[in-house]
């Protein structure tokens, strides 16, 4: 009987300890990444910018049959993309821009996910600096443990993307030379 009330005891504890550990994890995720493009700041600019060219390197957009893929708008703010296959819904939407210098994305899922990403462009010499800035708020109290994993994922999704730009800018001519 003892054992009993000292096991129901100890796990009442962990749970306890658990909610209120949960109340101390923010409500956000956030991951920084940077990259150098060989190309002028106004031509890096177009490629964020314009819905059409995000197809051309995007992970995401690019990967699935060009009938899957709705264009919003031609460019700036309000424009952007739907993709809609029968496993999933996602829309990239430019919210705000200030070229060339920089742009404000907004990804949403059909299940409510959304993330904000802000991207700055500074030029230097003839290359482009570009610094992402990937946030996602969590919407519900015990959603906040999934920042331990999403970290990665706003990782490896901008290691991605910025190798299809590359790729993109050095078809067009904006090769970075070997160092």
């Amino acid at each position: 009987m003892k054992l009993g009330y000292t096991v129901g005891i100890v796990l009442g504890i962990i749970v306890v300890l658990l909610v209120l550990l949960t109340g101390l994890l923010p409500d956000t995720a956030a991951r920084e990444g940077e990259a150098r493009f060989c190309a002028d700041r106004e031509t890096v600019f177009a490629h964020f910018h314009q819905p059409e060219r995000i197809t051309a390197w995007s992970s995401i957009f690019g990967s699935v049959e060009p009938d899957e893929v709705e264009l919003i708008g031609d460019s700036g703010e309000a424009s952007g993309l739907r993709l809609t296959d029968d496993q999933r819904w996602l829309q990239l939407e430019v919210v705000d821009s200030q070229a060339p210098e920089f742009l404000r994305y907004q990804f949403s899922t059909h299940d409510g996910l959304s993330v904000a990403a802000d991207i700055s462009l500074q030029a230097q010499d003839s290359d482009t600096a570009a610094s992402v800035t990937m946030e996602q708020q969590f919407s519900t109290y015990f959603g906040r443990w999934a920042r331990f994993f999403v970290g990665g994922v706003f990782a490896d999704l901008m290691q991605e993307e910025f190798e299809g730009i590359h790729q993109v800018l050095a078809e067009a001519g904006h090769e970075c030379p070997a160092s």
